[in-house]
C-alpha cells in the first residue's frame, strides 16, 4: 500500500515537472487568493443605524410569515426605501430584484460578484449599479480584503461588481451566528444609468451548486480566481442574450412574486 502511494506521488510529480504551466497556474492562483484579493479596498457607502430595534422587529416580521409574504414585502419596501433615502445624498431611483435571507444561503460565504462581467472587461468600464444590504443582525461582511463589522440596523451600498462574501456563515463554522439580511440588487441612483445598463445586461438561469457551496466551501473556497478573472460568466453556456456584456444569475424556481416592480426571491 505504501509503495503504491509513493509510486503515485512520483508519477504526479513527474507529470507536473513535464508540464510547468501547471505550476505557473497554481502559483498564480495562490498569489491572487492570498495577496491580491486581501489587498483590495473598495469605496462603498456604509450607513450606520438606519433602523432602530422597533424598525428591525417590524421588518423582520416577513421572515416569520408562512403565507402572504409578498404583501408583507410590499409594505416594508416603501418604509425601507424612505428611511434609506433620507440618509443618501443621491436617492435610489430604481430597484431590480431582492432576496430575503435567514442565513441558509451558503453561496454567500464564497467570494463572488453579484453581476458577472465577461473576460477582459476593464475595471473603469463597470456600470454604476449597486447592491444594497440591510442587516437585521450583528454580523461581519467582507468586501475585497476588508472585513466590516456591522450591527443590526446598518446598511451597505456597494457596486455589484465588487468581490465580496459573508463571514461566519459556513455550515461547520464554530462562530456561525444568525444572519438575517434583506438584499436589493440592480440598485440605481441615476435613471439614465439604469437605461444604459439594461442595453448590455442579461439574466441567466442560476446553476444549482448548493451542495458544493454548503459542504465544500468551508474548507476551500473554489470561486475566488474564477470571479476575479471574470470567468464565472462562461459557465452559463449560451443562457443569455447575444449582446450581453454582464450577466446576473437568478433561480426562477425560487421566485416568490413581484411587489411594486421588484421581484422577490428566497434564493438566487
Amino acid at each position: 500500500m505504501k509503495l503504491n502511494i509513493l509510486k503515485n506521488v512520483k508519477v504526479l510529480i513527474e507529470f507536473i515537472l513535464k508540464h510547468p504551466y501547471i505550476i505557473i497556474f497554481i502559483l498564480l492562483c495562490l498569489i491572487i487568493r492570498f495577496f491580491v484579493i486581501p489587498g483590495i479596498r473598495y469605496k462603498n457607502i456604509f450607513l450606520e443605524k438606519v433602523f432602530d430595534d422597533d424598525d428591525i422587529n417590524m421588518i423582520g416580521q416577513c421572515f416569520d410569515k408562512k403565507k402572504d409574504k409578498l404583501e408583507c414585502y410590499k409594505i416594508k419596501q416603501t418604509f425601507i426605501l424612505n428611511k434609506i433615502n433620507e440618509r443618501l445624498e443621491h436617492k435610489i431611483v430604481k430597484l431590480g430584484h431582492a432576496r430575503w435571507s435567514d442565513g441558509q444561503n451558503y453561496d454567500a460565504s464564497s467570494y463572488h460578484r453579484d453581476i458577472k462581467p465577461f473576460l477582459f472587461t476593464p475595471l473603469d468600464k463597470y456600470p454604476n449599479v449597486y447592491t444594497l444590504i440591510i442587516f437585521l443582525d450583528d454580523t461581519e461582511h467582507i468586501q475585497g480584503g476588508e472585513i466590516l463589522k456591522v450591527n443590526r440596523g446598518d446598511c451597505l451600498l456597494f457596486n455589484s461588481f465588487n468581490l465580496h462574501k459573508s463571514k461566519n456563515l459556513g455550515l461547520y463554522d464554530k462562530n456561525r451566528k444568525p444572519r438575517r439580511v434583506l438584499q436589493y440588487f440592480h440598485v440605481f441612483l441615476n435613471e439614465n444609468e439604469s437605461i444604459e445598463f439594461k442595453k448590455h445586461h442579461s439574466y441567466a438561469q442560476h446553476l444549482n451548486v448548493d451542495e458544493l457551496t454548503k459542504y465544500v466551501n468551508y474548507f476551500i473556497d473554489l470561486r475566488p480566481e474564477l470571479e476575479y478573472f471574470n470567468l464565472f460568466s462562461y459557465i452559463a453556456g449560451k443562457n443569455y442574450t447575444d449582446n450581453a456584456k454582464y450577466i446576473t444569475f437568478v433561480s426562477n424556481e425560487h421566485i416568490i412574486g413581484e411587489a411594486n416592480g421588484v421581484k422577490y426571491y428566497t434564493n438566487l
